[in-house]
C-alpha cells in the first residue's frame, strides 16, 4: 500500500502519453500460470504538433489463476532499445 500511495501522490497527473502501441504481444500458459510479454512504444506530441517516440519499454508479466480469477504475481519492465543507440561489435 505504501508503494501504491507513493506513485499516486508523486506521479499522478505528471506523466503524459498521447498514444501508445503494444507490439509483439505473446502469451504462454501452463495450467494455472501465464506469462505475457510485449514491447511498448509511447508517443507524445511536440509543441509544433508533430508526434515523436517518447519511450520504449519491454514488459513481462506473470499471472496465476486462483479460483476463477487471473492475478498478477510478478511484473518486470526494462528500457527498450532506442533507435539512437548503436550497438558496438567487438
Amino acid at each position: 500500500m505504501a508503494v501504491a500511495e507513493y506513485f499516486r501522490t508523486a506521479w499522478a497527473g505528471k506523466v503524459r502519453i498521447d498514444r501508445y502501441e503494444i507490439i509483439n504481444p505473446q502469451v504462454v500458459t501452463d495450467g494455472a500460470m501465464a506469462v505475457l510479454s510485449y514491447n511498448l512504444v509511447n508517443y507524445i506530441h511536440a509543441p509544433d504538433g508533430s508526434e515523436r517516440v517518447a519511450t520504449r519499454w519491454n514488459s513481462t508479466q506473470v499471472y496465476r489463476r486462483t479460483a476463477d480469477q487471473w492475478k498478477v504475481v510478478h511484473v518486470h519492465w526494462s528500457f527498450g532499445r532506442s533507435p539512437s543507440i548503436r550497438l558496438l561489435t567487438i
